[in-house]
């Protein structure tokens, strides 16, 4: 089983590197929180000599440098909104600018994609997987008069494929994550397009046990990617869990950070559960393990991931 870890930008520093170096993920993915900056500064973080560098040797050691991040308000830009209010989802009948926008809306789309080139040139990532979400949040879907017909997934899918279209732009490998996340926990009856794949993050699973216990909403997901796996590839199929986010534990307040909580044998179950349909990838959150938490605490559990 092959082993990612995400963590955001500002966190990397020198205990991040010794880990990647030691124990060689097989990706490294960067993320932000839209809700502490916008696009434009994770671009500039990214793209500075510090973090771009870090990126050069990790790639040179073999590690596969990714970002993964919520992108839709950075794709479709909001200013749009005055001029061109269809552009953007409706929600009790009015248009709002807030949260994603109109799916099914071909202009909107036409400028997705074209922010998606954008987007990846900007990047310059050197692989062809890109992980461009929606919005993070959920009750974020339009209920326009085409949109109220497609569930979440389906509006999800439509974001996906629009994206895949500005990504295959600028290189003609290049691959889309659908992300089965938040509003899109349900099987989609649009079709992916030829190169999206499927990243599936169980956020509301119980993390004390395996996800083969039938405990809270793991039953639920275990049957959602049964059902995908009718719709996707499955070798091509990436889960993204949050075995190490600290964020996610701490409720996303940095001035309640604790040691994380790894449960070793939680994520070994998994791994078996996981490859035993024939999924090969699994990737975990670790966000707010920045510089300050690996003076305080042991920097064991994340390697104990990436050995496992």
């Amino acid at each position: 089983m092959k082993k990612g870890i995400v963590i955001l930008a500002e966190d990397y520093c020198p205990a991040w590197e010794k880990i990647f170096f030691e124990e060689k993920p097989h990706s490294v993915g960067f993320h932000f929180r839209p809700a502490d900056y916008p696009m434009e500064e994770y671009f500039a973080r990214v793209g500075a000599p510090p973090l771009r560098r870090a990126a050069e040797r990790l790639e040179n050691a073999g590690i596969a440098v990714e970002h993964e991040l919520h992108a839709a308000e950075w794709l479709l830009p909001r200013v749009l909104f005055a001029k061109e209010p269809s552009l953007f989802r409706e929600e009790k009948g009015m248009r709002t600018p807030s949260l994603n926008y109109c799916f099914s809306d071909t202009r909107a789309a036409e400028i997705v994609s074209e922010r998606a080139y954008l987007l990846a040139k900007t990047l310059k990532q050197s692989g062809n997987k890109y992980y461009i979400w929606s919005d993070d949040a959920e009750n974020g879907l339009c209920s326009c008069a085409v949109c109220r017909k497609l569930n979440g997934a389906d509006q999800a899918m439509l974001f996906a494929n629009a994206v895949l279209r500005g990504l295959r732009s600028y290189s003609s490998k290049a691959e889309c994550s659908f992300l089965a996340y938040a509003d899109a926990l349900q099987v989609p009856s649009v079709p992916p397009a030829e190169g999206v794949f499927l990243e599936f993050a169980p956020i509301y699973r119980d993390f004390a046990v395996p996800i083969e216990k039938n405990i809270g909403k793991n039953g639920a997901y275990r049957k959602l990617l049964a059902q995908l796996g009718g719709v996707f590839d499955t070798k091509n199929t990436q889960i993204l869990d949050y075995y190490l986010d600290i964020s996610l534990q701490c409720g996303w307040k940095r001035e309640k950070i604790s040691e994380v909580t790894f449960c070793e044998d939680v994520l070994a179950a998994d791994v078996a559960y996981y490859e035993k349909r024939g999924i090969g990838i699994i990737k975990t959150f670790a966000a707010f393990a920045d510089f300050s938490y690996f003076q305080k605490y042991s920097d064991a559990p994340f390697r104990a991931f990436l050995r496992a």
